[in-house]
Protein backbone atom coordinates (compact mmCIF):
# COMPACT_ATOMS: atom_id res chain seq x y z
CA UNK A 1 0.00 0.00 0.00
CA UNK A 2 1.24 3.40 -0.90
CA UNK A 3 1.09 6.37 1.36
CA UNK A 4 1.87 10.05 0.34
CA UNK A 5 4.99 11.30 2.27
CA UNK A 6 3.85 14.96 2.69
CA UNK A 7 6.56 17.67 3.01
CA UNK A 8 6.48 18.78 5.99
CA UNK A 9 7.39 22.55 5.96
CA UNK A 10 4.40 23.16 3.41
CA UNK A 11 2.23 21.47 5.98
CA UNK A 12 3.16 23.22 9.02
CA UNK A 13 3.13 26.61 5.99
CA UNK A 14 -0.65 25.47 6.03
CA UNK A 15 -1.04 24.81 9.99
CA UNK A 16 0.12 28.05 10.88
CA UNK A 17 -2.21 30.10 7.90
CA UNK A 18 -6.26 30.92 9.48
CA UNK A 19 -6.97 31.34 5.69
CA UNK A 20 -5.87 27.66 4.92
CA UNK A 21 -7.93 24.90 6.67
CA UNK A 22 -7.65 21.49 6.11
CA UNK A 23 -8.77 18.47 8.85
CA UNK A 24 -5.95 15.43 9.01
CA UNK A 25 -7.41 11.93 10.58
CA UNK A 26 -4.73 9.20 11.70
CA UNK A 27 -5.47 5.90 11.18
CA UNK A 28 -2.96 3.25 13.21
CA UNK A 29 -2.61 -0.05 14.52
CA UNK A 30 -4.92 0.48 16.83
CA UNK A 31 -7.73 1.98 14.59
CA UNK A 32 -7.25 -0.71 12.26
CA UNK A 33 -7.49 -3.21 14.58
CA UNK A 34 -10.45 -1.46 15.53
CA UNK A 35 -11.86 -1.65 12.12
CA UNK A 36 -10.59 -4.97 10.99
CA UNK A 37 -12.77 -6.65 15.05
CA UNK A 38 -9.30 -8.34 15.86
CA UNK A 39 -9.59 -6.60 19.09
CA UNK A 40 -12.20 -7.58 21.18
CA UNK A 41 -11.91 -7.65 24.53
CA UNK A 42 -8.41 -6.21 24.62
CA UNK A 43 -7.26 -2.99 24.59
CA UNK A 44 -4.08 -1.28 22.83
CA UNK A 45 -1.00 -0.16 23.93
CA UNK A 46 -2.79 2.87 26.01
CA UNK A 47 -5.17 1.07 27.44
CA UNK A 48 -7.50 2.02 25.68
CA UNK A 49 -10.59 -0.75 24.85
CA UNK A 50 -11.30 -1.79 21.53
CA UNK A 51 -15.13 -1.73 21.94
CA UNK A 52 -17.18 -3.32 19.16
CA UNK A 53 -19.88 -0.26 18.34
CA UNK A 54 -16.84 2.03 18.45
CA UNK A 55 -15.27 -0.42 15.60
CA UNK A 56 -18.15 -0.03 13.60
CA UNK A 57 -18.51 3.73 14.00
CA UNK A 58 -15.09 3.53 12.37
CA UNK A 59 -15.97 1.69 9.72
CA UNK A 60 -18.69 3.62 9.21
CA UNK A 61 -16.55 6.95 8.73
CA UNK A 62 -14.16 5.19 5.75
CA UNK A 63 -17.17 4.18 4.13
CA UNK A 64 -18.34 7.58 3.94
CA UNK A 65 -15.43 8.36 1.65
CA UNK A 66 -13.57 11.38 3.75
CA UNK A 67 -13.18 14.32 1.43
CA UNK A 68 -10.50 15.18 4.15
CA UNK A 69 -6.29 13.96 4.39
CA UNK A 70 -6.45 10.20 5.73
CA UNK A 71 -3.76 9.17 7.76
CA UNK A 72 -1.98 5.68 7.03
CA UNK A 73 0.28 3.80 9.66
CA UNK A 74 3.35 2.10 8.68
CA UNK A 75 3.33 -0.03 11.52
CA UNK A 76 -0.69 -0.39 10.59
CA UNK A 77 0.25 -1.82 7.14
CA UNK A 78 2.87 -4.26 8.25
CA UNK A 79 0.70 -5.90 10.93
CA UNK A 80 -2.49 -5.97 8.41
CA UNK A 81 -1.57 -5.50 5.31
CA UNK A 82 -3.73 -8.08 3.55
CA UNK A 83 -6.37 -7.60 6.02
CA UNK A 84 -6.76 -3.66 5.09
CA UNK A 85 -6.61 -4.26 1.71
CA UNK A 86 -9.22 -6.93 1.91
CA UNK A 87 -11.25 -4.44 3.56
CA UNK A 88 -10.69 -1.75 1.57
CA UNK A 89 -11.64 -3.64 -1.64
CA UNK A 90 -14.52 -5.22 0.18
CA UNK A 91 -15.63 -1.51 0.79
CA UNK A 92 -14.55 -0.06 -2.50
CA UNK A 93 -12.61 2.54 -1.31
CA UNK A 94 -9.40 1.50 -2.72
CA UNK A 95 -9.66 4.90 -4.13
CA UNK A 96 -8.68 6.99 -0.69
CA UNK A 97 -6.18 8.71 -1.05
CA UNK A 98 -3.45 8.02 1.65
CA UNK A 99 -0.77 10.09 3.90
CA UNK A 100 1.77 8.98 5.88
CA UNK A 101 0.12 9.30 9.33
CA UNK A 102 3.16 9.89 11.58
CA UNK A 103 4.85 12.98 9.48
CA UNK A 104 4.66 15.44 12.77
CA UNK A 105 5.70 12.48 14.99
CA UNK A 106 8.49 11.56 12.34
CA UNK A 107 9.25 15.61 12.54
CA UNK A 108 9.82 14.68 16.22
CA UNK A 109 11.95 12.26 16.07
CA UNK A 110 13.85 14.34 13.26
CA UNK A 111 14.37 17.32 15.70
CA UNK A 112 11.59 19.37 14.69
CA UNK A 113 9.43 19.10 16.73
CA UNK A 114 9.34 23.12 17.72
CA UNK A 115 8.52 24.20 14.16
CA UNK A 116 5.51 22.27 14.93
CA UNK A 117 4.97 24.07 18.23
CA UNK A 118 5.56 27.17 16.62
CA UNK A 119 2.83 27.07 13.62
CA UNK A 120 0.66 26.02 16.20
CA UNK A 121 1.59 28.77 18.74
CA UNK A 122 0.46 31.28 15.86
CA UNK A 123 -3.35 30.26 15.48
CA UNK A 124 -6.15 29.91 18.25
CA UNK A 125 -5.65 26.94 19.53
CA UNK A 126 -8.64 24.30 20.95
CA UNK A 127 -7.47 21.38 22.88
CA UNK A 128 -9.44 18.18 22.88
CA UNK A 129 -6.88 16.31 25.27
CA UNK A 130 -6.34 14.32 28.59
CA UNK A 131 -5.48 16.46 31.61
CA UNK A 132 -2.03 15.74 31.46
CA UNK A 133 -1.91 18.06 28.36
CA UNK A 134 -2.52 21.11 30.65
CA UNK A 135 0.97 22.32 30.55
CA UNK A 136 2.20 22.08 26.78
CA UNK A 137 4.06 25.18 25.80
CA UNK A 138 1.96 26.81 23.60
CA UNK A 139 -1.23 29.18 23.94
CA UNK A 140 -4.88 27.63 23.94
CA UNK A 141 -7.61 29.39 23.94
CA UNK A 142 -10.46 26.44 24.82
CA UNK A 143 -9.87 23.07 26.56
CA UNK A 144 -12.13 20.70 26.17
CA UNK A 145 -10.77 17.51 28.62
CA UNK A 146 -11.40 13.96 27.57
CA UNK A 147 -10.58 10.91 29.64
CA UNK A 148 -7.22 9.07 30.05
CA UNK A 149 -8.73 5.76 28.68
CA UNK A 150 -11.79 4.94 27.19
CA UNK A 151 -12.89 8.57 25.85
CA UNK A 152 -15.26 6.60 23.60
CA UNK A 153 -17.62 5.87 26.29
CA UNK A 154 -18.16 9.94 26.86
CA UNK A 155 -18.00 10.33 23.02
CA UNK A 156 -21.88 12.13 22.84
CA UNK A 157 -20.69 14.52 25.50
CA UNK A 158 -17.56 14.90 24.11
CA UNK A 159 -19.08 16.09 20.71
CA UNK A 160 -21.35 18.28 22.11
CA UNK A 161 -18.93 20.19 24.03
CA UNK A 162 -16.77 20.67 21.18
CA UNK A 163 -19.30 21.63 18.96
CA UNK A 164 -20.81 24.17 21.14
CA UNK A 165 -17.16 25.23 21.47
CA UNK A 166 -16.81 26.08 17.64
CA UNK A 167 -20.11 27.23 16.91
CA UNK A 168 -19.27 30.10 19.42
CA UNK A 169 -16.08 31.03 17.57
CA UNK A 170 -16.12 34.05 14.88
CA UNK A 171 -12.66 33.63 13.96
CA UNK A 172 -10.74 29.96 12.38
CA UNK A 173 -9.35 27.91 15.02
CA UNK A 174 -7.15 24.92 15.37
CA UNK A 175 -8.54 22.32 16.99
CA UNK A 176 -5.84 19.77 18.28
CA UNK A 177 -7.22 16.53 19.11
CA UNK A 178 -5.43 13.89 21.45
CA UNK A 179 -8.00 11.30 22.35
CA UNK A 180 -6.74 7.93 21.43
CA UNK A 181 -8.97 5.66 19.12
CA UNK A 182 -12.13 7.86 19.28
CA UNK A 183 -10.23 10.72 18.06
CA UNK A 184 -10.94 9.73 14.13
CA UNK A 185 -14.65 9.88 15.19
CA UNK A 186 -14.78 13.34 16.86
CA UNK A 187 -12.37 14.78 13.90
CA UNK A 188 -15.16 13.20 11.15
CA UNK A 189 -17.74 15.15 13.15
CA UNK A 190 -16.39 18.38 13.79
CA UNK A 191 -15.13 18.37 10.01
CA UNK A 192 -19.05 17.57 8.39
CA UNK A 193 -19.85 21.03 10.83
CA UNK A 194 -16.76 22.94 10.81
CA UNK A 195 -14.26 21.91 8.31
CA UNK A 196 -14.71 24.56 5.78
CA UNK A 197 -13.51 27.09 8.51
CA UNK A 198 -10.98 25.36 11.03
CA UNK A 199 -8.35 23.21 10.96
CA UNK A 200 -8.89 20.05 12.57
CA UNK A 201 -6.02 17.64 13.53
CA UNK A 202 -5.28 14.27 14.84
CA UNK A 203 -1.51 14.77 16.66
CA UNK A 204 -2.14 11.85 18.73
CA UNK A 205 0.35 11.51 21.37
CA UNK A 206 2.57 14.13 19.84
CA UNK A 207 2.31 16.88 22.71
CA UNK A 208 2.88 14.13 25.57
CA UNK A 209 6.69 14.63 25.21
CA UNK A 210 6.25 17.97 26.22
CA UNK A 211 4.81 17.81 29.09
CA UNK A 212 7.19 15.09 30.92
CA UNK A 213 4.91 11.79 29.74
CA UNK A 214 7.14 9.49 27.80
CA UNK A 215 4.34 7.47 26.02
CA UNK A 216 5.74 6.20 23.18
CA UNK A 217 9.45 4.31 22.47
CA UNK A 218 10.51 7.13 20.73
CA UNK A 219 10.49 9.38 23.06
CA UNK A 220 11.91 7.25 25.69
CA UNK A 221 14.84 6.35 23.95
CA UNK A 222 15.68 10.39 22.89
CA UNK A 223 15.27 11.30 26.89
CA UNK A 224 17.37 8.16 28.61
Amino acid sequence: METIKPDLDSWLAELADPSRPFTFSRWGDGEWRSVLDLGAGSANCDGHTYFPAMGMQLQQVLCSRPSYRLGLQSLAVKLFKTRIMGFLAKHRLQGLTWYDADIFHKAAIHGRLSDVVQAVAKRKVLLIGPLHLKDVPFPVAKRLQVPTKNAYQHLTALLDRALEALDAETEPMLVSVSAGMPAELIVDALHKQHGNKHTIIDFGSLWDQLVGVKSRSYMRVRNK
